[in-house]
């Protein structure tokens, strides 16, 4: 190859040279400037802890109660000769003068008054109460007071020539309980029982003789028990919400009336409710991150 033009080649090999060389340096000056790329946001979430139950709470509930009453009412009688209505006898006696007393037309004395029903109604109250967590085990204790509406009004056995009625009704419930629940986080099923207490009131009314009369009613609180189960589960901040069942047994209470009138009541009831509950200790924390 010629001289000059040998020259002219390297020339050219040259100026491609340094374009290149020029190209990459102002390529590296461009990245220079642009701004190092970071993790990719993805905005906030929130995270929920998990509940603490330990604290005190209070609350409202309301629902309904079905129960079953039975009574047996023996009239023995405290007037003369253990009669409930004695009267003056048509003649006197022949040696004292004296009219013997008898018994009346409306005469109660050996008169067995016996009979049973169902009752049902709303109830409504409030709740106080305490738990404590160990690990998923949670203990507490509660006590509660409800209103009742439950009453049944039914016709009851009184024997021939009597005819009779009751109308009882359950005015309140109270209990006081014991409860153990196993934590799943937010939900708590459990189990409860203790003490119940009872306050009804017994109206009878009876026919005998063609007269009618409504007597005294029996009216009294009786001291039983109760044991059952729900779940309560953990809403928002410290709220809570339960669905409760109850079974409460009252056994069978004597009452006296007169002198020796006497009459048997038993209560047996049953109880479901719902309830809301504010504790001041626990509730699903929110945070975010």
């Amino acid at each position: 190859m010629a001289p000059g033009r040998s020259r002219g080649v390297a020339v050219k090999y040259r100026i491609a040279l340094a374009f290149f060389a020029t190209s990459c340096l102002a390529g590296v000056a461009v990245a220079a400037d642009l701004p190092i790329g970071g993790p990719l946001y993805r905005g906030p979430f929130v995270a929920r802890q998990p509940v603490e139950w330990t604290g005190i709470y209070f609350g409202a509930n309301a629902g309904y109660g079905w129960g079953q009453h039975a009574s047996n009412i023996i009239f023995t009688g405290s007037g003369t000769n253990g009669l409930t209505n004695p009267i003056p006898g048509p003649f006197p006696n022949f040696f004292t003068g004296v009219f013997p007393t008898i018994a009346g037309p409306t005469e109660l004395s050996g008169t067995r008054v016996t009979g049973s029903a169902d009752l049902n109604g709303a109830i409504a109250g409030g709740q106080i109460g305490f738990n404590w967590q160990a690990g998923m085990f949670v203990f507490g204790a509660e006590l509660d007071g409800q209103w009742s509406g439950q009453q049944t009004t039914f016709t009851v056995n009184c024997g021939a020539g009597c005819t009779a009625s009751e109308t009882v009704k359950i005015r309140s419930l109270l209990t006081g309980r014991g409860r153990v629940g196993l934590a799943f986080d937010w939900i708590m099923p459990y189990v409860t029982g203790g003490a119940a207490l009872i306050n009804g009131i017994d109206y009878l009314t009876m026919t005998v003789a063609g007269t009618t009369a409504s007597f005294q009613p029996l009216s009294g609180s009786t001291l039983g028990w109760t044991a059952g189960g729900g779940v309560e589960l953990a809403l928002w901040s410290n709220w809570s919400a339960k669905l409760e069942y109850l079974y409460l047994d009252f056994g069978s209470k004597t009452y006296f009336f007169g002198t020796a009138n006497q009459a048997d009541v038993s209560f047996r009831d049953h109880v479901l409710r719902a309830g809301i509950n504010y504790q001041f200790t626990y509730g699903p924390v929110v945070a975010k991150y």
